[in-house]
């Protein structure tokens, strides 16, 4: 935290009545808290990962994004960040869909970690996503001969991914304070009928899930969390190439297109903004208690209820 931020918090807070300042004490020592150590973000320089890392970075954690390859997007994000909250911003591109690009991506963030930051970790958020020009075109239906490369890649970027970075993260973290959070879709557990279309994705996402579990049971000792969120259709610029390809093109036509099909199977019948998904994961991962662990907690306007 600033030395501007803790002025500003602490001058109001000792006006109080002694009642009161001490319970705004106690809930800016948490905030505090919240914002030792680093936040590693995949996925965290657009979408949902970038809305979570605004929510992160305004508590005062310093941020590792780990990207893509769209590195102006990246330098835009960081600027922001540390130009709206004062905190220090590293960014990391790398492909996490195949198994050298991950490898080389993981190393390169945990060095920032302990190069350039301090070393230690508060939080680890998985929102990395993936969108396969084929996905629409291949299902588990018999025709999978030929797409077992897009099924490895949903399963480097999505399973492999959570356990690579996730081992890393845990030896930095301290007990009772760790987070974890994993990115997940409606339909990719049991409790969920599966989504028609969301085959390879989804095979990848429900091994995450079970990942999730495992490391929540395995680190509950330790007081460590480790849960996932699981959005409805969130408005990102990921579903721009399914409206390109659903509009043969036209982007305008496939948006009308693709909000016939998407909107019409969600009971609110609008799409969320990355920054409502972002809500929650924040919560998880800087602000809950530490008693929320192993959970998979939908935020998709009834779109479980389907």
């Amino acid at each position: 935290m600033s030395l501007n931020s803790f002025l500003c918090a602490w001058v109001p807070v000792m006006s109080r009545p002694r009642r009161a300042r001490a319970t705004l004490l106690l809930l800016w020592a948490g905030s505090v808290a919240g914002g030792r150590g680093v936040a590693v973000v995949t996925g965290g320089t657009g979408g949902i990962g970038l809305a979570t890392a605004r929510l992160l970075a305004a508590r005062g954690s310093d941020l590792v994004l780990a990207y893509g390859a769209d590195d102006a997007r990246a330098a835009a994000a960081a600027e922001e960040l540390q130009s709206a909250h004062g905190v220090r911003v590293v960014t990391v591109g790398g492909d996490l869909t195949t198994d050298a690009g991950r490898e080389t991506t993981v190393a390169s963030v945990f060095a920032a970690v302990d190069g350039e930051l301090d070393g230690r970790v508060a939080s680890f958020v998985h929102a990395a996503g993936f969108f396969h020009e084929g996905l629409l075109s291949t299902h588990l239906d018999g025709s999978m001969q030929d797409a077992f490369a897009m099924y490895d890649e949903y399963q480097s970027i999505y399973p492999k991914a959570l356990v690579a970075f996730a081992e890393e993260c845990i030896p930095r973290m301290a007990d009772g304070e760790g987070r974890i959070v994993a990115v997940s879709n409606p339909g990719c557990n049991t409790m969920q009928i599966p989504r028609v279309n969301y085959d390879m994705p989804g095979q990848a996402k429900a091994t995450m899930e079970w990942l999730v579990r495992m490391y929540a049971l395995r680190l509950a000792g330790r007081g460590l969390c480790v849960n996932a969120v699981s959005p409805g259709y969130t408005d990102t610029k990921e579903w721009d190439k399914a409206r390109l390809g659903m509009g043969r093109g036209d982007m305008e036509v496939g948006r009308k297109l693709l909000d016939e099909k998407m909107l019409s199977r969600s009971p609110m019948r609008r799409w969320a903004d990355a920054s409502e998904i972002a809500q929650t994961i924040a919560y998880l991962a800087a602000e809950q208690t530490g008693l929320i662990t192993g959970a998979f907690i939908p935020v998709d306007g009834g779109l479980h209820l389907t």
